[in-house]
């Protein structure tokens, strides 16, 4: 997969991350205790920074030289696959 499509596609499953986070925010206006909301309010904020932090980052992506690219973008994978971990553990049996 060439830089173009990894950032595009990249780009998608960014968003559907924040679409999975805004979901489960609007999803905390019902009947939940309130230390669960504190709690999970928290723990979405925490998650959408990263989230946002990521986005960045992958637009920097695309103008790096080909030589750090391949490096770069392996950190990233690993990053991604750390903020997915850690929604599914913290968040995601919410969806």
């Amino acid at each position: 997969m060439g830089r173009a499509d990894y950032q595009e596609e990249m780009r998608h499953r960014l968003q559907d991350l924040g679409f999975s986070i805004a979901r489960i925010r609007r999803r905390l206006g019902g009947p939940v205790d309130d230390r669960t909301k504190v709690d999970l309010t928290g723990r979405l904020a925490g998650l959408e920074r990263r989230r946002e932090q990521l986005e960045h980052r992958l637009e920097t992506l695309g103008d790096e030289p080909d030589g750090a690219w391949s490096r770069l973008k392996n950190q990233f994978d690993l990053e991604w696959f750390d903020l997915m971990q850690d929604f599914e553990d913290r968040v995601g049996r919410l969806l």
